[in-house]
């Protein structure tokens, strides 16, 4: 009977249903079974609780790690659990553990050692409080460059924090190239997974990040597991972002967070991360301010990776409803937060140009100075366009000479050869509104001009905003564009769209997605009216309608 429970175990799992998994492996438990095979439903009980959307406290797996016969079982057990721990936002359990099982593992082989230290540096380094993970990324990236790392959640560990700790771009991109090319990865260790894929979307590999991400996005719908599909659009979201697709951007991000409000609060926290700068830039700070209202910013939350970006949203958020004290105030402890242990908040969140801004704004000027030139310093030696032109652009805008300019003028350089068009627009429109303050108003209209376009074409509302003002003090009388084609659906209405338009049915797009049929069927009658047109052989056309040119008469 044991056998036949475990068996039914598993093909539930395999077809994405975690709870009757669960039920079947806790009568197995009940039976029970041979002493031998005891540790092994344990295991797998361990295993299918991970899947459930509530937080558990994993005894099974906590009594399998007790029960363990070897030095390789135990290890074996132990990661699993740190990885079960680190979904479920335990990230202090989860690095006691992995610490302790680390200065007990004289009887361990090295390849045991390699994997448990890689699990430490990917889980405990999102832990503020765990210590000595500079050291450990800077000792297996000597390892790494002499070809003695062999463990792909090492590669993928030492990518995604070693981008945090400072290693240039180019390293990190190395690194997690081979990460996400090991299938293993993405089939055994997805959190991982999704590790590397983060990484290569900060060191801008923006592509490769994409192929990666939607590989481990169809892993996840192939084995209906919606904790692992959740991250995939989180971090497709912020590649979106990166990228300057705001309305893709906001799609996945609103898709991610629908579903993580049914995985459990530790999800939601998660999938919250980034979505407040996407509506910010959309102009929508009531939304973003509401977004973060729901968010418990308890002491736990704020010794994690997870608080200190979510510190950078509500600062920002605070800073565009006048709350400049306040808003400041967020950001700079957001900053020292993530100083401490020795990281870097910019490959995180995007808080430098807010900061520095509304510290001049307060009268702040020298520290908003040093901040700016801090981070130009730290953007070059990563060695990422994106970062490096963004720095030179907040360099620029707080120095009033030649210099200032100049600074103005490269950053639009760097970033018009990247993929960041986001910040290539914002990165015209400061150059503009540079020119404008030095007197030189019509040769600012161009820089200003081409920036409100793009940010047009971006779906960034508040950057166009900000354009078509310094536009029009410059005497000019630029367009104001209404929302109309792709850009007037909602983010739900949108990825139902393009689901369709590629030639899913309903109920393929209602499985991907974790969704009702009805759901859908809702969501594309509300896309063809506002696309007007008839059905779904039409969507195609109409989802690539351009967006009309802004330029100024």
């Amino acid at each position: 009977m044991v056998d036949a429970l475990r068996t039914a175990a598993g093909q539930a799992l395999a077809q994405g249903a975690p709870e009757a998994a669960v039920s079947y492996l806790r009568r197995a438990l009940a039976e029970p079974p041979a002493p031998k095979a005891r540790i092994d439903v344990l295991v797998e009980l361990g295993a299918a609780e991970t899947c459930l959307p509530a937080t558990q406290d994993f005894a099974a797996l906590r009594e399998a790690l007790e029960l363990a016969r070897n030095p390789r079982e135990r290890a074996e057990i132990a990661e699993q659990l740190s990885w079960a721990l680190v979904v479920a936002a335990q990230n202090a359990s989860a690095r006691t553990l992995l610490e302790s099982e680390l200065e007990s593992s004289d009887d361990f082989d090295p390849s045991l050692v390699e994997r448990l230290e890689a699990h430490l540096i990917g889980t405990g380094a999102p832990d503020l409080a765990t210590q000595g993970i500079p050291d450990r990324v800077a000792r297996n990236f000597e390892r790494f460059k002499r070809g003695e790392v062999r463990d792909p959640v090492m590669f993928a560990a030492l990518a995604q924090t070693g981008a945090v700790v400072g290693l240039p771009a180019v390293d990190v991109a190395a690194i997690a190239r081979v990460a996400v090319r090991d299938e293993r990865l993405v089939e055994d260790w997805w959190p991982a997974y999704w590790g590397g894929v983060s990484a290569l979307s900060w060191a801008d590999r923006l592509d490769e990040a994409v192929v990666a991400a939607d590989a481990g996005i169809a892993e996840a719908q192939r084995r209906g597991r919606a904790s692992m599909f959740m991250p995939g659009s989180i971090h497709r979201a912020q590649m979106a972002f990166r990228a300057g697709e705001l309305s893709v951007a906001e799609m996945h991000s609103q898709g991610g967070l629908e579903l993580a409000r049914e995985l459990g609060p530790a999800a939601e926290v998660w999938a919250t991360m980034w979505y407040a700068g996407t509506l910010l830039e959309r102009d929508r700070v009531a939304e973003a301010a509401g977004l973060l209202d729901a968010v418990q910013f308890s002491d736990e939350l704020l010794g994690l990776w997870q608080g200190a970006v979510l510190l950078v949203d509500r600062g920002r958020v605070r800073v565009a409803l006048g709350e400049l004290e306040l808003g400041v105030t967020d950001l700079l402890d957001a900053d020292r937060r993530m100083a401490a242990p020795g990281y870097q908040l910019s490959v995180l969140n995007d808080w430098v140009p807010t900061a520095t801004a509304t510290l001049e704004k307060l009268g702040r000027r020298e520290e908003a100075r040093e901040l700016a030139h801090r981070e130009l310093a730290d953007a070059v030696a990563f060695g990422a366009s994106r970062r490096h032109g963004m720095a030179l652009s907040v360099c620029g805008l707080l120095e009033s000479g030649a210099e200032g300019l100049a600074w103005l003028r490269e950053a639009v350089r760097i970033l018009e050869g990247s993929q960041a068009r986001l910040e290539h627009a914002r990165a015209l429109v400061n150059l503009g509104a540079g020119l404008a303050a030095r007197g030189e108003r019509e040769q600012a209209r161009e820089p200003l001009a081409q920036g409100l376009d793009l940010a047009y074409r971006c779906g960034a509302v508040a950057v166009a905003e900000q354009a078509r003002s310094e536009l029009v003090a410059t005497g000019a009388r630029p367009r104001r564009e209404a929302l109309s084609g792709p850009d007037s659906l909602t983010p739900a209405e949108l990825r139902a769209a393009r689901m369709a338009a590629e030639g899913l049915t309903n109920r393929e797009i209602a499985q991907a997605l974790f969704l009702s049929a009805k759901t859908v069927e809702w969501q594309l009658s509300h896309a063809y009216s506002k696309l007007g047109v008839s059905g779904r052989t039409e969507l195609a056309g109409a989802l690539k309608a351009s967006r009309p040119n802004t330029g100024v008469p």
